[in-house]
C-alpha cells in the first residue's frame, strides 16, 4: 500500500498565515512587500506561475548558496512509510522535478504496516534543528488510504498517538492528512485484489477506522464478523485527533474507491451535515475516553456487550457460511460444530437483550446523542440477529435432513445467505426442534411466535430510522430491515478449485 508522509516548511497561505514568507521574500529582493504583491498579481494575471515572480526579481539566480538558502521560501522533502521509513530528497528541496521524482519513486510496502506515528515523531526529529536554525515553521503532510497501525486502534494500550501529538505540539509542528472516510463504528474494510497467476478475486482486509478511539456499536452480524464497508460521516480517530491537537487540518480525499467492497462500499458517502452534528465523535486521548466511560454505567454497560459479541475477541461467534460441501457426509462434518456455536450465540444474545432491559431507563439521562444511537440500534440488531441465528440452525437441520444434489451439476458447493423471507418449518422438522430445545409449544403457536419477533425487531430498527434520520444509524437499520431481513436461505454454487493455491502459487499481500 503505497503512502505519502511530506514535510514542508513554511507552508501556504491556503493553510497558514504566509505574511512573514513574502515580507522575507520581500526584503531579499529589496523592495516593499506592496510592490512585490503587485509584482505577483501580474505574473498570475499574464497566466504564469506564482514562482516565476522569483525569476523576475532574480532571487533564486543568486550564486551564494546560504543567501539562497534564506530567499526559499518553501522546502519540501517527501518520504513514505509503511512498516519503517524512507527518506526520497536527499535534502529539503524547492526543486518542482526533485519533488515528483522523488514521488514516483515511493516503494510498494509489503508489510501490512502503516507506522504512521513512528513516522512522524522520526521526521520530526530528523528536521527540526534545521527548521529552528533557519527560523522556519514545519509542518507534516500525510497522504494515506488506510489507519496507522501504530496509533491504538487494535492495540488500545498503544500511546504512539499520543506520543506523536506530543512531539508535534512541542515544535508548533501542525500535521494536515488526506485521508478515507472512516467505516462505520468499525476498524476494518475489506478491498477487492486479483491475483495476477489466475486473475481470481480475494477479499482483503485493511485498517480503515473507527471513527472514535474505541467502537461504539457492534462488530458483529448475527453470524460472523462485520464484511460491510458503511460509511461513518467522520475520518479514522487517530487521524483526526492528530490533526486536530496539532492544529492542521484533515481532509477527505474524493472520488469513489473502486476495490472497496462490502454493503455499502460504493454509496454516495454523505450524510446530513446538521442531523451528523449531533453525532460528533469524542476525540479525547483513548485514555480519557475510557475514564469517562467508566463512570457512566448506561456508556460502560453498552461497551460490555460490544466486548462479548466481539467475533475479533471470541472466534467461536464467527458461523461458517460459505463453502460447504456438495457431498451429504462432508457438509454433516462441516455443519456439526456450527450448530453449538448458534446456540451459544443464542445464549449470549438473550443475555445481551436483558442487560439492555436493565440500561433502558439510563437512555433518557444520556446527553450524547450518539449513545443513544449506540442503545437504540444495538437493541433492534440483536432482536433481529435471535430470529437470524434460528434460521440458520433450522436451515442447517433441513438441509442436513433431506440432503438434496445441486441442480447445476458443475456446483461443488452450498452457500448461505440472507432471505427477507423466513424459513417456516415443516411438522417434521417441527419435531425434531421441539425435542432438541424441549419447547413446550406446539408449531402454531411457534409460527405465531417467529412473528411477533419478527414485528418487535421491525419496530425498533423503524424507532432508529425515525429518531435517528439521516446518519449510519439508520442507514444500517435499513440495511439490516429493507435490504437483508432476518431469514435464510441457501443455495448452490461453483468454486474455481484453483483458490486451493492461496499461499502456494497465489500470494495474497497485505495492504
Amino acid at each position: 500500500m503505497r503512502a505519502i508522509t511530506t514535510v514542508i516548511f513554511d507552508l501556504g497561505e491556503t493553510l497558514v498565515d504566509e505574511t512573514r514568507q513574502w515580507q522575507v521574500a520581500a526584503e531579499a529582493a529589496g523592495i516593499p512587500p506592496f510592490t512585490l504583491a503587485a509584482m505577483i498579481g501580474s505574473v498570475l494575471e499574464r497566466g504564469l506561475d506564482h514562482r516565476a515572480v522569483y525569476e523576475e526579481l532574480g532571487i533564486q539566480t543568486r550564486t551564494d548558496k546560504v543567501l539562497k538558502m534564506q530567499d526559499q521560501v518553501l522546502l519540501t522533502s517527501i518520504c513514505s512509510f509503511g512498516k519503517g521509513l524512507n527518506y526520497l530528497t536527499k535534502n529539503p528541496t524547492t526543486d518542482v522535478k526533485e519533488i515528483q521524482q522523488a514521488i514516483d519513486r515511493i516503494p510498494i510496502d509489503e508489510s501490512g504496516d502503516e507506522n504512521m506515528c513512528s513516522a512522524i515523531e522520526a521526521v520530526i526529529n530528523k528536521y527540526k534543528s534545521m527548521a529552528r536554525g533557519q527560523k522556519r515553521r514545519m509542518v507534516v503532510i500525510i497522504v494515506s488510504d488506510e489507519s496507522p497501525s501504530d496509533s491504538g486502534d487494535l492495540n488500545f494500550d498503544s500511546q504512539a498517538l499520543e506520543n506523536a501529538i506530543k512531539l508535534c505540539e512541542d515544535t508548533k509542528t501542525p500535521a494536515y492528512l488526506l485521508g478515507r472516510e472512516a467505516i462505520f463504528g468499525y476498524p476494518f474494510a475489506r478491498i477487492t485484489w486479483k491475483d495476477p497467476e489466475f486473475g481470481l478475486t480475494h477479499w482483503v482486509r485493511i485498517n480503515r477506522g473507527p471513527e472514535t478511539g474505541f467502537p461504539e456499536c457492534l462488530q458483529w452480524n448475527g453470524l460472523h464478523s462485520r464484511w460491510d464497508s458503511f460509511s461513518s460521516g467522520f475520518g479514522p480517530y487517530s487521524q483526526v485527533r492528530l490533526c486536530k491537537e496539532t492544529g492542521g487540518i484533515f481532509f477527505m480525499l474524493p472520488g469513489e474507491e473502486e476495490n472497496l467492497s462490502g454493503a455499502g462500499a460504493h454509496e454516495e458517502r454523505k450524510f446530513a451535515a446538521l442531523a451528523m452534528k449531533e453525532y460528533e465523535p469524542l476525540l479525547l486521548a483513548r485514555r480519557e475516553y475510557a475514564e469517562a466511560r467508566a463512570r457512566s454505567k448506561f456508556r460502560s454497560g453498552l461497551w460490555d456487550i460490544i466486548v462479548a459479541t466481539n467475533p475479533h475477541l471470541n472466534g467461536e461467534l464467527n458461523m461458517r457460511v460459505h463453502h460447504y460441501s456438495t457431498l451429504p457426509d462432508e457438509f454433516q462434518t462441516e455443519a456439526a460444530p456450527q450448530f453449538k456455536r448458534a446456540v451459544d450465540g443464542m445464549a449470549l444474545i438473550e443475555k445481551s437483550l436483558a442487560s439492555l432491559d436493565q440500561l433502558r431507563p439510563l437512555r433518557a439521562k444520556e446527553d450524547s446523542q450518539r449513545w443513544r444511537a449506540c442503545f437504540d440500534l444495538m437493541h433492534a440488531q440483536l432482536l433481529s440477529y435471535r430470529i437470524r441465528l434460528f434460521q440458520y440452525l433450522l436451515l442447517l437441520d433441513d438441509h442436513q435432513a433431506k440432503k438434496p444434489k445441486p441442480k447445476d451439476p458443475k456446483h461443488n458447493e452450498w452457500n448461505l445467505g440472507y432471505n427477507r423471507k423466513l424459513v417456516e418449518p415443516d411438522e417434521e422438522q417441527f419435531k425434531r426442534l421441539k425435542a432438541a430445545f424441549k419447547l413446550k409449544m406446539d408449531r402454531s403457536e411457534y409460527l405465531a411466535m417467529l412473528q411477533e419477533q419478527s414485528q418487535l425487531a421491525n419496530e425498533a430498527y423503524d424507532f432508529v430510522k425515525k429518531e435517528h434520520e439521516g446518519t449510519p444509524w439508520a442507514r444500517r437499520a435499513r440495511y439490516e430491515m429493507d435490504q437483508l431481513g432476518y431469514g435464510m436461505h441457501i443455495s448452490s454454487g461453483f468454486r474455481d478449485p484453483r483458490y486451493r493455491e492461496v499461499g502456494k502459487k497465489i500470494k495474497v499481500p497485505k495492504f
